[in-house]
């Protein structure tokens, strides 16, 4: 008897997308969803699972029932998907405990625990992994044969470049938290105040969650005398209008194993927005910035290291117009979500008949 074609489900998220992880989520496997004629199911919790995914009735002669999932799964999720489903993809956007330590956040040992059972369990239930760049695949250990690519991206449609601005001004973009860089960019343009007296940073943080909002308070208090600094918490729709205040936008992700894997969406969010970026010498970042000839690498992850490489831009705006012009065409040819996404269902569908 001839089987029905494969049934595809994407395991993603709706509503509105608060933050760069979000519409990751959506956008991943959009594409995928629509060549393979694939539902939608909203959400990643075992109640929501156990709905969408009922026992299959063996009187039903069906195509198997494939999953995709944008989110890492909890182990009872996974243990009720098993029994029902073809486990494809996952797309593995984060190593949560490799984050978490990343960040400065302190990780008790039975944390440590779960939060590794939970990562291997994914690694070993799902068939192919998605991964955002070849650094990030081997510190988080993923098996390469099974490993797709699929960078961090933009969506350079809703998010349309308007001209650089005449004043002086940085910008960066991100989630509040230590461990990211923010503190070694107020005093590099603090340092640069010296001989720019009109430079001004905005800083467009948002809190992902307690820890991340205390620090956003204490980041504020010590801002409060700083009239050149102005920190705003902007809605993710509205990050394009205010990514156009500024000159120049910086990504000054600290040395670590894992920032060197990481390709972050706030990268691909500013060179969408036409800016000339400045970024530490991480792996991948540094490898995308001089391949779309898109901005100046920081020489090494020191304050005055990282104010030089600010200073050059503002030192030489014909170059810094054309950097702007290459890095938003570079997120136009490859760092949308549409692209991202289609290119990655055809490699899915590809290996999965």
């Amino acid at each position: 008897m001839t089987r029905a074609r494969r049934e595809w489900s994407i395991l993603t998220t709706g509503g509105t997308v608060r933050w760069g992880g979000d519409a990751r989520r959506q956008y991943i496997f959009r594409s995928l969803a629509s060549a393979a004629g694939a539902r939608e199911v909203h959400g990643f919790s075992i109640e929501t699972l156990r709905g969408a995914f009922p026992p299959t009735d063996e009187r039903v002669v069906a195509g198997p029932r494939t999953v995709a999932s944008a989110e890492l799964l909890g182990a009872n999720a996974l243990g009720v998907l098993q029994d029902r489903v073809e486990l494809a993809v996952v797309d593995v956007h984060d190593q949560p405990l490799l984050h978490l330590e990343t960040l400065g956040i302190t990780v008790d040992q039975q944390r440590r625990e779960e939060l590794t059972t939970l990562f291997e369990r994914n690694m070993s239930c799902f068939k192919f992994l998605v991964a955002q760049s070849k650094t990030f695949a081997e510190i988080s250990k993923l098996d390469g044969a099974r490993v797709l690519f699929a960078p961090n991206g933009t969506d350079t449609v809703s998010m349309p470049a308007a001209p650089l601005p005449h004043a002086q001004t940085v910008g960066m973009a991100s989630g509040a938290a230590p461990g990211r860089g923010i503190e070694n960019l107020i005093e590099a343009v603090r340092a640069l105040r010296s001989t720019r007296g009109d430079l001004r940073l905005f800083l467009w943080l948002v809190a992902t969650g307690d820890e991340s909002q205390h620090y956003l308070d204490g980041l504020r208090e010590q801002a409060r005398d700083a009239d050149w600094i102005t920190i705003e918490t902007v809605p993710f729709e509205s990050m394009g209008l205010a990514m156009s205040k500024a000159f120049v936008l910086c990504v000054p992700n600290p040395p670590t194993p894992y920032w060197d894997g990481v390709l972050p969406i706030k990268l691909a969010d500013s060179m969408g927005s036409g800016r000339p970026v400045v970024v530490t010498p991480r792996t991948e970042m540094a490898a995308m910035v001089e391949s779309a000839r898109a901005g100046v690498i920081a020489r090494g992850d020191s304050v005055d290291d990282l104010a030089a490489a600010i200073d050059q831009v503002f030192a030489h705006p014909h170059k810094a117009h054309k950097m702007g012009r290459s890095a938003r065409r570079f997120a136009q040819k490859e760092l949308d979500w549409r692209v991202i996404s289609k290119r990655l269902a055809r490699e899915i569908l590809d290996r999965i008949s």
